[in-house]
């Protein structure tokens, strides 16, 4: 087992301390601080502080192994002990105490006393990480391949590095060298908890090339690496998610993200941030406008430096946020936002999905987009989402079809119900009604092995109201209870427009009044 330090033979608890390493390696960490603590109680030295503070931070408890570490004066270490004590301190500031800015500035202090390529490649794979985490991968990704060049690099170095690589490559669609990466890092000596970050890189290039049967048995494989260990059970659990959104399995998916959110809650991981914005995509998929909101505060809150590199997810979740509460122009301004920082950033990969997600909340003008996306990274996820916002830009059924039942074929079911509810539109604009009520049939069929998703097109195609687009929205608004004010503003429109669209949909619904259009609309569901 790799430890970051030489053991003393004369060290009376020498064995205490190797033990507790391997119990962690192992991702038991509740033995591994034991262990810990019963080699500190024989020898306060730093070869025993340090398993301790690595065991309590990977717990979440930060301050505690802030505390542990803040005993040891770094005047006073030799060269090797700087990088054993500044390591695991950074990384405890940079996580679990929010202090990102203390941690990178710590890090360069320290590393000016260096002078063994080991010691230096250790601090740059760190710093790697940092960037990676603070939505800088392309930096991460250089100083990652610095680290894994270096013969001296050490394993604990080398799985830092190369966790690292894999999930930048990944988001950043350099598929190729996503299994490169990933079979360094899980050949190194390492803490256990590092492989999670390896393994979301590996899905996320197999849900991309279309693999969701892998994927979902690497996902599963990563969750009973610690059974009921926390924190390393929820954080496989936020891995699974990931699997089951890209399915449409929303009600497992969210029962699996509340419980993992509330574990995460009370540490410093990134993993926390991001369970909660999924939470929010599932939520607001579902048609839970409230339930998503709050989840989208919670995730707005828990945001910062330490999850940078998921700003784009954050700004999908604002986009489901939007449309569960049926407003359709932010919920798509919301999509391109995801797929502008995740550009911004070289996140091509995330990108891609931002804009499909897009395609499936109605944006008819992700097309030339997509295929400039497409062209660049060859994956058959991005053929597909290709062909997607084609044939939704152009309305062409029998192409809606088609693509519905190819993302049907690879089990992304949640986007095949939105791809066929999207192909019955099209039908029914040229009155093929037989076309429109077979591709209506599958879009019910796939839409209730999702949980019933409440997505804006199935909502029209599967509970249809006779009703315009913007009447429906306008009388959706109207039994939320906004004014005509309130809908003018939010739709950029005039007062005297949105009575017009008020009007004329009670004259269809047969209704009096605002009260009893908000009525049959809420009946509808």
């Amino acid at each position: 087992v790799h430890r970051p330090f030489s053991l003393d033979a004369n060290n009376p608890s020498r064995e205490a301390i190797a033990t507790s390493w391997e119990a962690m390696q192992l991702g038991d960490l509740l033995l591994g601080e034991q262990l810990a603590r019963g080699a500190l109680g024989q020898s306060d030295t730093l070869a025993a502080r340090l398993p301790l503070a690595h065991a309590l931070a990977w717990q979440g408890r930060g301050r505690e192994a802030d505390d542990v570490l803040a005993a040891v004066d770094p005047d006073r270490l030799t060269e090797f002990d700087i990088m054993a004590w500044t390591l695991p301190k950074a990384a405890n500031q940079f996580w679990m105490l929010s202090e990102s800015a203390e941690a990178i500035a710590l890090l360069d202090r320290m590393r000016t006393r260096l002078h063994q390529p080991a010691a230096v490649t250790a601090f740059d794979a760190l710093a790697a990480t940092f960037a990676m985490n603070a939505g800088r991968p392309r930096t991460a990704l250089e100083l990652a391949g610095r680290v894994l060049q270096t013969p001296e690099s050490q394993d604990l170095a080398v799985a830092w590095a190369a966790a690292t690589a894999t999930l930048s490559s990944a988001r950043m669609a350099r598929f190729d060298e996503v299994e490169t990466h990933a079979a360094r890092g899980l050949a190194a000596q390492h803490p256990g908890l590092l492989r999670f970050t390896i393994g979301l890189g590996q899905i996320t290039r197999l849900i991309l090339a279309g693999d969701l049967t892998r994927a979902d048995f690497l996902a599963h494989h990563y969750l009973s690496f610690c059974e009921f260990q926390q924190p390393g059970r929820a954080i496989g659990e936020v891995l699974l998610a990931h699997i089951l959104i890209a399915r449409g399995d929303l009600p497992t998916a969210t029962t699996l993200l509340r419980q993992a959110a509330a574990a995460l809650s009370s540490t410093g991981y990134s993993w926390g941030p991001l369970a909660l914005m999924q939470l929010t995509q599932v939520l607001g998929a579902r048609g839970d406008a409230d339930g998503a909101s709050e989840a989208l505060r919670r995730a707005e809150h828990s945001h910062g430096t330490r999850s940078e590199l998921y700003a784009p997810e954050l700004a999908l979740a604002r986009a489901w946020t939007r449309a569960a509460a049926r407003d359709l122009p932010g919920a798509l301004r919301g999509a391109r936002d995801a797929a502008d920082a995740a550009e911004r950033s070289g996140q091509l990969a995330v990108a891609l999905r931002a804009l499909h997600d897009g395609v499936r909340l109605g944006d008819l003008q992700a097309a030339e987009r997509i295929d400039r996306l497409s062209a660049e990274i060859d994956c058959v996820f991005g053929r597909l989402a290709a062909t997607h916002a084609r044939a939704a830009a152009q309305r062409r059924g029998p192409d809606l079809d088609r693509v519905a039942a190819e993302l049907a074929d690879i089990g992304m079911i949640a986007a095949a119900a939105d791809a066929a509810a999207q192909a019955a539109q099209a039908y029914a604009a040229e009155g093929q009604r037989s076309a429109e009520l077979t591709a209506r049939s599958r879009a019910a069929e796939w839409s209730k092995r999702c949980g019933s998703p409440s997505t804006p097109v199935l909502e029209r195609v599967l509970n249809p109201l006779p009703l315009t687009g913007r009447e429906r929205e306008i009388a959706v608004m109207v039994a939320q209870g906004l004014t005509n004010k309130a809908i003018a503003e939010r739709l950029c429109v005039s007062v005297r427009t949105v009575e017009g669209h008020i009007y004329r949909a009670c004259i269809k619904l047969d209704v009096a009044d605002r009260t009893l259009l908000a009525a049959a609309v809420a009946a509808d569901g």
